[in-house]
């Protein structure tokens, strides 16, 4: 078994290098043509991504690669989302900065 994982990890590696260097240029061509950059741009790029490493395969492969890539990139997206809004939730934004708070024990000068 550690021969066939020792023999796979290549092709692996080289299969993932392919798909994020292909989902890193599509991301930055899409921003650099709408001017924007949200989450659409990683969606859209992963949908892309997703068809165009499957296009050898036949259209119908291609759409369900682009489907399967906007869907995971969209999950992603949205669980950053989730993420930025609950930590952004967290902090008061009445309470004083932390300098002041040290500055009266000493710490700050």
């Amino acid at each position: 078994m550690l021969r066939e994982v020792r023999m796979r990890s290549t092709i692996t590696g080289v299969q993932f290098a392919a798909w994020g260097g292909m989902f890193s240029t599509i991301d930055c061509a899409l921003v650099a043509i709408r001017k924007k950059e949200d989450p659409f741009n990683s969606i859209a790029s992963g949908g892309l991504t997703g068809a165009l490493l499957a296009i050898r395969s036949g259209p119908k492969v291609m759409a369900g690669s682009a489907i399967l890539g906007s869907v995971i990139l969209a999950m992603i997206e949205g669980v950053g989302l989730i993420t930025t809004r609950w930590m952004g939730s967290m902090v008061d934004p009445t309470a004083p900065p932390v300098s002041l708070l040290l500055s009266s024990f000493g710490y700050c000068r």
